[in-house]
């Protein structure tokens, strides 16, 4: 499928949620950040997604659930 071009998570229909959100997070985060390297918001991205979907008690199995 598609992939995203800044980021290169794939968005395509294979991707899970969990892609998608980091991959518009993280465009989202260069606008801001424009700076920070790539990695380092995705990185920063993947913390704070996972810290996100273990406080709202999502379990693994359904953030990998196809989109």
């Amino acid at each position: 499928g598609d992939s995203c071009d800044q980021c290169g998570i794939g968005t395509g229909s294979n991707a899970t949620v969990r892609d998608v959100m980091l991959a518009r997070m993280t465009g989202l985060l260069t606008k801001f950040f424009p700076d920070m390297g790539m990695d380092r918001l995705a990185e920063l991205v993947i913390e704070v997604a996972d810290e996100a979907f273990s406080v709202c008690g999502i379990p693994e199995r359904e953030q990998q659930e196809e989109w």
